[in-house]
């Protein structure tokens, strides 16, 4: 009778161990498949990575030189109307005023341009930035008031090259000719702009 207690009492022991080594089993089969969805996540989040490094690489980059030049032509509109500026100040301090603009208002501008556009990469530019500073509704804003004014911008362009050339040709001062000019100076800024300029 003691005989046969110490046996089952040794079976159900065996069992113990049997079970608890099957548990220990499971326990490590569960860590290697928690390891293995760790670095298969890992993994797929490191290809991500690279297929986004390699499709950045392939992408144009606009250095900071041609961005201060960028920046100080969308603000100053290039030389048109410089002259005003010649006559109510002067030549010496219209040139300083040049030389001097650029580095008060342009390279800081290029400088947080490229600040910001390292921070939130992508096709956007202050759409993006106003976007995630301020929610979709101010980025949507954002973007209409640049098509706007960039409409009403571009579109005084043809007119201002049709004053400077009046001043060559009074032909084009007014009337039928001042208009076709117009028309013809549209076309071609229109043209420049679909094929494209590089920025040098």
């Amino acid at each position: 009778m003691i005989s046969s207690k110490i046996e089952t009492g040794s079976e159900r022991l065996s069992l113990a161990i049997e079970d608890a080594n099957i548990n220990d089993q499971k326990c490590i089969l569960d860590n290697e498949l928690k390891k293995l969805k760790r670095l298969n996540f890992l993994e797929s989040s490191l290809l991500i990575e690279e297929e986004e490094q390699q499709t950045t690489k392939n992408s144009k980059k606009l250095a900071l030189i041609p961005l201060i030049f960028l920046i100080y032509f969308e603000v100053a509109g290039g030389p048109y109307g410089e002259e005003a500026a010649v006559g109510a100040a002067g030549p010496l301090l219209a040139i300083l005023g040049f030389l001097i603009f650029p580095f008060i208002w342009s390279i800081p501008e290029a400088l947080v341009t490229a600040e910001l556009e390292t921070t939130f990469p992508g096709n956007g530019g202050f759409v993006i930035w106003a976007h995630k500073a301020f929610g979709p509704f101010w980025g949507s804003l954002m973007g209409s008031w640049k098509l706007l004014s960039g409409v009403i911008n571009l579109a005084s362009y043809p007119v201002i090259c049709v004053d400077y050339l009046k001043q060559v040709l009074p032909v084009f001062s007014s009337g039928f000719p001042r208009y076709l000019a117009i028309l013809f100076s549209t076309l071609f800024l229109s043209f420049l702009n679909y094929t494209g300029l590089t920025v040098v």
